[in-house]
């Protein structure tokens, strides 16, 4: 390989590397969007937590997102489920199930994309969005399932 060769493969392999990490960082504070959230909406760490959390869907609705910490869309969806547990805060329950550490429930609820946000009701899936949702279509969901 001559010189002129190898600047050109570290050019190229230099972009790519800037893309990865441009990709993987958050716009608004230039950080690392891999590792811990922020979220104030609680994860489901296991199987066994999700299992006493489903019972409280037979006296309210909860609202589940499947997501992935590399996931670009599911970066966008977290202000907007952020905002709708804020507003609906002590009359619905928020959760949140990375679909790599929690592959059991992403194949029990037949996750094929995310962000993947269901809507339980009696420990039964009553609806589901998938994509980037927007807070009024979300709301609208929430409201048509709610019971106070």
């Amino acid at each position: 390989m001559n010189t002129t060769s190898r600047i050109g493969f570290l050019q190229i392999a230099a972009a790519g590397l800037f893309l990865i990490l441009w990709a993987c960082t958050d716009a608004e504070t230039g950080r690392s969007s891999k590792g811990a959230s922020a979220s104030s909406i609680p994860s489901v760490e296991s199987l066994e937590q999700w299992k006493n959390i489903l019972p409280a869907s037979e006296s309210g609705l909860l609202v589940v997102e499947f997501y992935a910490q590399w996931c670009a869309p599911c970066r966008e969806m977290a202000p907007i489920l952020e905002a709708l547990s804020e507003k609906y805060r002590n009359r619905v329950r928020f959760y949140r199930i990375d679909i790599d550490a929690q592959r059991t429930l992403s194949e029990r609820y037949r996750v094929r994309g995310i962000p993947f946000t269901v809507l339980i009701r009696n420990r039964e899936v009553v609806d589901s969005l998938l994509g980037v949702q927007s807070k009024e279509r979300l709301s609208e969901r929430i409201e048509r399932y709610f019971y106070p």
